[in-house]
Order: C-alpha cells, then sequence, then structure tokens
C-alpha cells in the first residue's frame, strides 16, 4: 500500500516548507514502463497531494515507451539497458518550484537527469525525496 509512504513523504514536505507546500509542484521521477508508473504512482501523487496542499504534476509527464541504451558501469564496462522515453508538458513546468520524488537512489543518475530535464524548461528544482528499501539477511 502506497499509504505509509504517502504519509511519511507528506510529513516530511509539510516540516520542511510548511504553508508553502501549495506553491509546489511534486513528481516523481517515472518508472520505467506507463504501466509500471501508473501503478506506482498516480494513486501515490494523488494522495500526497491531497495531504500536503501540493500541486500534483503526475499528469505533466508521460512514459512513452522504452529504447536500448548504452551505458558504462563503475568498471568502465559498457552494459545495454532499456531506458524510458519520457514526454514533458515542457511549458506547464516553467517558473514552478518543484520537488522530486524518487523510490530508490543508488547514484542518483536518474535523479540528476530528471531534474536537469525540468530545470531546463524552466522549473526550480528545490528537492529530492528518496524512499530506499534495503534487504539483507543474517
Amino acid at each position: 500500500s502506497h499509504e505509509a509512504v504517502a504519509q511519511m513523504t507528506a510529513a516530511r514536505m509539510i516540516e520542511e516548507h510548511g504553508d508553502g507546500c501549495s506553491q509546489l509542484v511534486f513528481i516523481p521521477v517515472p518508472a520505467s514502463s506507463v504501466r509500471k508508473n501508473e501503478i506506482r504512482y498516480m494513486d501515490f501523487c494523488k494522495r500526497v497531494c491531497e495531504l500536503t496542499g501540493a500541486i500534483n504534476g503526475y499528469d505533466h509527464v508521460r512514459v512513452c515507451g522504452e529504447r536500448l541504451a548504452v551505458h558504462e558501469n563503475r568498471k568502465a564496462e559498457k552494459e545495454i539497458r532499456k531506458v524510458s522515453i519520457i514526454e514533458f508538458d515542457e511549458e506547464w513546468f516553467k517558473e514552478k518550484d518543484v520537488i522530486v520524488f524518487d523510490d530508490v537512489i543508488t547514484r542518483g543518475i536518474s535523479f540528476g537527469m530528471y531534474a536537469n530535464q525540468l530545470e531546463s524548461f524552466g522549473a526550480n528544482v528545490i528537492e529530492g525525496i528518496f524512499l530506499a528499501r534495503t534487504h539483507y539477511k543474517v
């Protein structure tokens, strides 16, 4: 259920921004496919915005498909991975203050590229909120 995570995210935003949340756009780094993005984020974004009064940016970014891309890993080896093709409502983001949510942080590359793209449209990315879960066996 996304409710617990929405509550934690909203509490963090309210703690940091208070009533100013109503002036902020809340938007996730999209998942890898249209279906995954909808399942993971549509209701979650709606709920976070209900709790905080923030502006829901979910409908202003669309996952259009996937393509193959070559990436270098930490050992400078090349690997081929699928990456999302994302379409932005560019004009809508102009001069908006944006909080970007990502559900995992590794090296922060997805977040960094996404934030840079938003800022190229005139958005002001003021914060990133990251949710991570560690799995380990003892």
